[in-house]
């Protein structure tokens, strides 16, 4: 007949047997007395198998001092181990132990949970949180993280580093015209590169899209000293990144801009990201693949830009913007006769005149020139409801690759019942190069809306004879650089010429610009120029505006 103590014993290993739970009962130095069927499966043994083998022998070598401090304690809070399987593999454990007293003997018994899914969950968000997916390098959360840090220490070391703003020139055009596989894939060869140069005393981040961060941990305390270091390296940066990069067969080109900014004492990370943003900002702005170290003269340019561009906006709700009429000019029997005008934005603001020049690139880079556009439009077509004259309005780049551009025109064109065809449509040649295939189709659209299109200041951008046969043009506008010299240089002379020339080839009205003088109207005469804008026939006087009153427009001719 069995004991009391042998009967209890079977129950208690009865019900261990039907719990979830893994459950071990091991001696002080780790040996297994018992293990259930839940501890076994855990680590792929069956229970028998586990008896007398030792619980070091499956747990992580990173692991087994924590193990260690746990095993000798009366009561030990649940900690978190990996434990090595029969197969191969790991799992983690959520352990739970307490020493007890059992038949006399001093046990331990652990109950361990397998939290594999769990950790694997956490450690996917953790990755999420602090990760790439593309590329596998740090996100810009994690940097920023990082750098918080490493500002402290720089601040009460006085310490110099630096960090780099990489952007890569253009990134759109090869997602567009490649596709967007392509551009991970580059992407990726540019990470490859970026690890081949940093050292280990540096972190790199992409920052998103194009744009990458890199840290170089200095620890200089000359600043002259880190900023050139800094310029040094980042020529390194740029001559590495812009070789020649061949991906599924394709060779791609590329250059990219790198904003610098030091990281000093007493620097906090707000001030410290402007900087290298107005860096990288500066060095893209007006010709991209160049290095600029953060100076504070490009922050006020910055907030100069800033100020003006939140002026445009309420120059815009004022009415402070209008038009002015240039007349285009053809000579018959020696005397001019106009053609039709060219309509200018104008921008009057506390009794000043602020030049197209400053304004208009200002609107381009924030997309107010949409807007700009639109109201030009508008005037241009309120214009033409009591007049029968040809008048050209100028199109920018971020107006014309406006997916509702075309939509837009249409719209406006019918609200005030104008005929299209009293409307040329200026576009420049960098209009032609950023999307070929879609400028065609829009063209095309507005063309058989009965719209004309000019290719403003030819000979400037990248011209090609092919955009001059496949695009249904009717002008051709030779830009005032060339004409400006005529009289005196040869050169100039001959380019005109050639342009002429190359127009009347593809049957299209060729217009000079910038005809100040009467020896210049006479040599463009004998080159065989069709139509001439310029000062010479007057210049737009105050009262020779079209201004818009409360949304009403009216002439003052």
């Amino acid at each position: 007949m069995k004991s009391l103590n042998q009967q209890l014993q079977e129950c208690i290993v009865h019900l261990f047997e039907h719990v979830f739970e893994g459950i071990i009962f091991i001696e002080v130095d780790g040996t297994i007395l018992y293990a259930n069927g839940s501890a076994a499966k855990i680590v792929g043994y069956q229970k028998e198998e586990l008896v007398g083998k030792n619980v070091f022998e499956f747990v992580d070598d990173n692991c087994k001092s924590i193990v260690q401090n746990h095993i000798g304690k009366n009561y030990s809070k649940p900690y978190k181990v990996k434990v090595k399987k029969r197969d191969g593999s790991n799992a983690w454990v959520l352990v739970k132990g307490r020493s007890i007293q059992l038949f006399g003997t001093v046990l331990r018994i652990v109950s361990i949970f397998d939290i594999s899914e769990i950790v694997e969950k956490d450690n996917l968000i953790d990755y999420l949180s602090n990760y790439d997916l593309l590329t596998g390098l740090y996100n810009r959360k994690f940097f920023l993280e990082y750098i918080q840090e490493v500002l402290s220490f720089y601040t009460s070391h006085s310490l110099y580093g630096t960090i780099f703003f990489i952007d890569i020139d253009d990134f759109r055009e090869i997602n567009e015209i490649r596709g967007h596989e392509i551009g991970d894939l580059l992407l990726k060869e540019i990470k490859k590169r970026l690890q081949a140069l940093v050292k280990t005393e540096a972190l790199i981040a992409r920052a998103g899209g194009d744009e990458f961060l890199i840290f170089c941990d200095l620890k200089e305390k000359n600043r002259e000293r880190a900023r050139i270091f800094s310029v040094t390296f980042a020529n390194r940066l740029r001559k590495e990144l812009e070789k020649p990069y061949c991906i599924e067969d394709q060779t791609i080109n590329i250059t990219v801009s790198i904003g610098i900014a030091l990281i000093e004492p007493n620097l906090d990370i707000a001030t410290l990201l402007k900087q290298v943003d107005v860096a990288l900002y500066n060095a893209k702005e007006k010709r991209r693949n160049r290095i600029i170290v953060f100076n504070s003269r490009y922050l006020e340019m910055v907030k100069e830009k800033s100020a003006l561009k939140e002026k445009i906006k309420a120059g815009l709700k004022r009415g402070e913007f209008f038009l002015a009429f240039q007349k285009k000019v053809r000579l018959q029997n020696g005397s001019p006769h106009i053609v039709g005008y060219e309509a200018l934005i104008r921008w009057e603001r506390d009794g000043e005149i602020i030049s197209p020049a400053k304004f208009i690139p200002i609107a381009e880079e924030n997309g107010l020139i949409i807007e700009i556009g639109e109201y030009v439009l508008r005037a241009v077509c309120s214009y033409l409801q009591n007049s029968d004259t040809k008048i050209s309005v100028n199109i920018s780049p971020r107006q014309f690759e406006d997916e509702l551009f075309v939509k837009r025109v249409k719209e406006i064109i019918n609200e005030y019942s104008i005929e299209p065809n009293n409307l040329i449509f200026e576009i420049t040649e960098n209009i032609l190069l950023e999307n070929i295939k879609e400028a065609i189709v829009k063209i095309i659209q507005l063309k058989k809306f009965g719209i004309s299109f000019s290719i403003d200041d030819f000979g400037t951008g990248f011209s090609s004879f092919e955009y001059l046969k496949t695009l249904p043009l009717s002008e051709l506008k030779i830009d005032q650089m060339f004409v400006k010299n005529i009289v005196d240089n040869s050169n100039d002379y001959a380019i005109v010429e050639a342009m002429t020339k190359i127009g009347h080839i593809f049957e299209l009205q060729v217009v000079a610009e910038g005809v100040e003088t009467k020896e210049q109207l006479q040599i463009l005469q004998k080159i065989g120029v069709d139509v001439y804008q310029g000062y010479y026939f007057g210049k737009p006087e105050i009262n020779q505006f079209i201004r818009s009153i409360n949304g009403i427009y009216k002439e003052t001719f």
